[in-house]
């Protein structure tokens, strides 16, 4: 990025007074307005020019309308050959305005160069009677415009002026197809403006380093998520166009490409804009079942370049006989519930899935005065996405959903790499959009990016894992290869030896016949984006480093006295691990963890990032210690402790918590391998009856008992007599039965 010089921001804030509206504009420091180099390199901009050349839309032919509280200067060299028409009403030439034009359409810094018409609104005169026509009876005039930008906020308002804005725009949304988009304010600690940062059918704009007002609505619907997305601008103010010229260039390839033209509809255009947004750029994204986007990033940063992809993969219609394609899109009336079947290649996984559904919600005219308007909000339809395994076009097990009961919009996005759920490997998927009521419009946009799969294909017990005939279809490892080995000839066990660095997506070991071991010497390196995972038959070995994240879920079993260093996150997961040398997590913060999470027996050391602690786990009658360590980094021998039976929350006490835990999930019934510990189940025979009662009654002190640290081998019974706690215990328990039932949870 070259250096530019830096601008103080010029936003400007209408704020309602008692009924007046007043238009604040701040001012900017001296110096020559600027725009901000390398955030078309970050959108995927450049990628989509270097894709598609002098092919890549422009967003000519598309009309579009800003909205603030001056014009952009006609004359600046950036707007050659535009036609700016300044709406009645007054409006003077403004540098900010400038700026944002320069993002939206300037014919060298926007995305979307080739708009040329373009309509310049004061923000006031908009309001009022120019446009939407708030304090009014009338309705809101017909918009003519494809897209509507607004960098401006409304603050400290009138909180009934704010809802009769955003109820109006949201109608004129709805009534003339405009994709309205509009910023949020700056400052990371400032609340989300009144207007219009909480719209429902428009677009709210973040920036990607965060610093903007962001969190849950409170006006109009409160709960919702904003901003929607976010654009690597310093300001809001100029974060905003570049999404507005995204949706021109988008929209403009559909409405010239045969096929696609329904994807002009504003809820898919949304849509895709933000099923292609990116989550790498963050530390902590977020979202939930109930909660679709993070309160602060949205959906992530714009990417044009994946946006424009799903577009061009066409519209995909719902079906129950057919498949759709792995990334595509819709625009749908709901009639019922709908699914869009979609196969995952054999010889590929979608690392990242990243699916959207959007709807507008309906403004009604209340009015009871013939020709009069008045907004009215009669509640919110609420749509849900839901995400499933799949077979022979029948839906199976749910993977993720998405279920707001207050958004217009439902997120499900997974990714491997960020640790956001598992990746999709081959196989049938489908996609629920849950329509509980019918004739509501809404878009739908899909996208998988997928990985190349490469399976070990070795024909010795030892071979090279550089050798390209060692594997499926033949190649060296590559940074877009999952690779996996899986022992299925040699019963005495399987080698595959790193020789030379090397870097891959993922890696999965696991040994169907013989143990896999996936051998890293001393002094090579292999880099993984996602993980390395450890299955069940698998093993590492070595001295080398594991440039990534480790998932031991088996073993790590060498005879030479020999470090296995990790500079991601290690977890280990194993029944029975056996660790002859050690494990070494060097990861550069205090930020990390060390996770020990097995059920079984552990020997060996393990060095831990200094202040990173370790994470407990309780299991099969053993838990680990919570260490922290010193200041400085050190290595230490992890000591398994054994629990009590009865102890079900690890606190080294065994008290009425943990009987309620027992209680919680008493099940008598068929053995069941999801009962575990932490549940009640003592014994480890897959039931939580009264056996396991009884363990709990015998071993009753709520003073807490002297948890003792094992032999050699970590193992050890430690049962100390039972007190008088515990015989009085016993007969609560049986009492509660007798009265109470059982009760059964999974």
């Amino acid at each position: 990025m070259s250096a530019q010089p830096f601008l103080f921001p010029s936003d400007l804030a209408i704020r309602l007074l008692t009924g007046v509206l007043t238009l604040l504009l701040l001012i900017a420091r001296p110096g020559p307005p600027v725009i901000q180099a390398g955030p078309l390199d970050e959108v995927g901009y450049t990628d989509l020019l270097n894709l598609l050349g002098a092919s890549t839309p422009t967003g000519a032919g598309v009309p579009v309308s800003q909205i603030e509280v001056g014009s952009p200067n006609s004359a600046d060299s950036e707007f050659n050959s535009k036609v700016i028409t300044r709406i009645p009403g007054g409006t003077s030439t403004a540098s900010h305005a400038t700026q944002v034009g320069w993002n939206f359409y300037g014919n060298t810094l926007s995305m979307a160069p080739g708009i040329d018409v373009i309509q310049s609104w004061n923000a006031n005169h908009w309001m009022t009677s120019g446009f939407l026509r708030i304090s009014t009876f009338g309705e809101p005039v017909t918009e003519t415009q494809a897209i509507e930008n607004h960098s401006w906020v409304i603050e400290d308002g009138s909180d009934s002026a704010a809802i009769e804005i955003l109820q109006r725009l949201d109608y004129v949304v709805n009534r003339d197809n405009v994709l309205v988009v509009a910023a949020q304010n700056n400052g990371e600690t400032s609340p989300i403006p009144e207007t219009l940062s909480q719209l429902y059918n428009g677009l709210t704009v973040g920036v990607t380093s965060g610093t903007h007002s962001h969190g849950q609505t409170y006006l109009d619907g409160s709960g919702r998520s904003k901003p929607e997305i976010v654009a690597p601008q310093l300001f809001t103010s100029y974060a905003t166009p570049m999404v507005s010229a995204a949706g021109a260039l988008l929209i403009e390839h559909a409405t010239n490409t045969a096929g696609i033209s329904s994807a002009t509809n504003t809820e898919v255009i949304k849509a895709i804009l933000m099923a292609g947004a990116t989550k790498e750029e963050f530390s902590s994204w977020s979202r939930s079942t109930s909660q679709p986007f993070d309160t602060q990033f949205g959906s992530g940063e714009l990417n044009v370049f994946r946006s424009y992809h799903i577009l061009d993969a066409g519209q995909q219609s719902a079906s129950n006989s057919s498949l759709v394609d792995p990334q595509g899109w819709d625009f749908a009336t709901t009639s019922s519930n709908s699914f869009y079947f979609f196969e995952i290649p054999e010889d590929q996984a979608a690392s990242e899935f990243s699916a959207i559904l959007t709807w507008n919600r309906n403004i009604e005219n209340g009015s009871l005065f013939p020709g009069g308007f008045t907004p009215e909000f009669n509640g919110l339809e609420n749509l849900d996405l839901k995400l499933y395994h799949a077979g022979g076009l029948i839906p199976g097990s749910m993977i993720d959903s998405s279920e707001s009961s207050v958004d217009n919009a439902e997120h499900i996005y997974l990714n491997d790499s960020l640790d956001m759920g598992s990746l999709l490997e081959p196989g049938q998927y489908a996609l629920e959009v849950v329509a509980p009521s019918t004739g509501v419009d809404y878009g739908l946009a899909w996208l998988a990016d997928f990985q190349e799969v490469h399976q070990w294909a070795a024909s010795t017990a030892s071979a090279a894992w550089e050798t390209n005939l060692n594997w499926s279809v033949a190649g060296v490892p590559a940074e877009d290869w999952f690779a996996t080995l899986d022992n299925t000839t040699f019963v005495d066990g399987q080698k595959a030896v790193i020789n030379t660095d090397s870097t891959v997506y993922k890696v999965r070991v696991s040994g169907s016949v013989g143990r896999m071991t996936l051998d890293l010497p001393t002094g090579t390196t292999l880099s993984s984006t996602s993980d390395v995972e450890i299955r069940a038959g698998g093993a590492i070995t070595g001295g080398g480093v594991l440039a990534g994240n480790l998932q031991n879920e088996s073993l790590h079993a060498v005879s030479a006295v020999e470090t296995l260093t990790v500079t991601g996150q290690a977890q280990i997961a194993g029944t029975w691990i056996v660790v002859d040398d050690s494990y070494s997590q060097v990861r550069g913060t205090t930020t990390g963890s060390f996770d020990l999470l097995t059920a079984g027996n552990i020997t060996g050391s393990f060095s831990n990032l200094a202040g990173a602690g370790i994470s407990s786990h309780l299991g099969n009658g053993y838990f680990l210690e919570t260490l922290t360590p010193s200041l400085t980094a050190m290595a230490f021998a992890v000591d398994i402790l054994a629990a009590l039976e009865g102890d079900a929350n690890g606190d080294k006490k065994v008290e009425i918590s943990d009987y309620m835990i027992l209680v919680d999930h008493f099940d008598p019934g068929t053995p069941d391998p999801s009962h575990v510990w932490t549940q009640g189940n003592f014994n480890d025979d897959l039931v939580i009856d009264l056996s396991d009662y009884n363990l709990l009654a015998q071993n009753f002190d709520p003073t807490g008992y002297a948890a003792a640290f094992g032999d050699t081998a970590h193992e050890i019974s430690f049962v100390p007599e039972p007190g008088s706690a515990s015989f009085t215990l016993i007969a609560i328990l049986f009492f509660s039965l007798g009265s109470t039932g059982t009760r059964c949870r999974h």
